[in-house]
């Protein structure tokens, strides 16, 4: 009997010990939390008087920022696992990577952050988050150095304030913030392009993210294949049902297959009613 006992009592131990343990570490978890959080209200109160706002921005391009990392912003409590395109790391949760971590590693460090981040959203209003993630955002390196926040990345990357950008050199920034090192637009200027392209494509709503995880929006990607192919089966005709009337220059020229580049330079006139694609 004693024996069944101490069996008892050594399974709940074993199943009690790992509980208790769990929320001794949620408690330490959000007692430096707490300790962070005048820390960064400091911070927004800094970036008030001397820092960017959103307020600054065009609104549209604030839509555009959230629609990109972030577009359950609004709506979450600090973590979304629901809202295409998310990915796993929101706004709040890349404001908990930045204050506090000095080296983020995936794996346990990623359940502290959900936590932090349940606490931030807590402490901070979404504007304040703004605020913080607009001067603070990592935004690549040029010569070895960080560069922090849009302010700091529109005069490094593009020489003016960030005032002065345009919307495609804002959205050139917003590109690199899902990996600033693979999209730096200094040292990778073409995958940033890329990037770009597709963000466009994205908001102008030719394509959607599919799933959670399609940070890299491959559907657009998918799209634009789609219609290449498409349109060069559509020039291809042209070229072949007009090739009769088509000026003694253009005789050599192979129709069957041409790039979207050379079609774009090409011009267009009529022949006999039919469309001819003039060298």
């Amino acid at each position: 009997m004693a024996l069944k006992k101490r069996t008892k009592i050594y399974l709940a131990a074993i199943v009690v010990a790992p509980l208790f343990f769990a929320v001794v570490c949620v408690l330490a978890i959000l007692r430096s939390a707490d300790q962070k959080t005048q820390a960064l209200l400091n911070h927004v109160a800094k970036f008030e008087q001397h820092g960017l706002t959103p307020e600054v921005f065009p609104q549209s391009w604030l839509a555009d920022l959230l629609a990109v990392e972030d577009p359950g912003f609004y709506g979450h409590n600090g973590v979304d696992l629901s809202t295409p395109g998310a990915g796993f790391t929101t706004i709040t949760q890349g404001l908990v990577k930045i204050y506090h971590f000095d080296d983020f590693k995936p794996g346990i460090a990623k359940l502290k952050q959900t936590i932090l981040a349940i606490e931030l959203d807590s402490e901070l209003s979404k504007r304040q988050q703004l605020v913080l993630f607009l001067n603070a955002a990592r935004l690549g390196s040029i010569d070895g150095k960080n560069v922090s926040g849009f302010p700091n990345a529109a005069v490094a990357y593009f020489g003016k304030s960030v005032e002065s950008l345009t919307r495609h050199e804002f959205l050139s920034l917003v590109a690199m913030l899902v990996g600033p090192n693979h999209y730096n637009l200094a040292s990778n200027p073409e995958e940033n392009r890329e990037r770009v392209r597709r963000i466009l494509a994205m908001l102008s709503g030719q394509c959607s993210p599919q799933g959670l995880s399609d940070v890299y929006y491959e559907s657009c990607e998918a799209a634009r294949v789609s219609a290449l192919v498409d349109q060069t089966k559509v020039v291809s005709l042209r070229q072949r049902s007009s090739s009769r009337c088509m000026p003694a220059s253009c005789a050599n020229r192979r129709a069957s297959v041409i790039s979207v580049e050379e079609t774009r330079r090409l011009t267009s006139a009529y022949c006999s009613g039919r469309l001819v694609t003039w060298c």
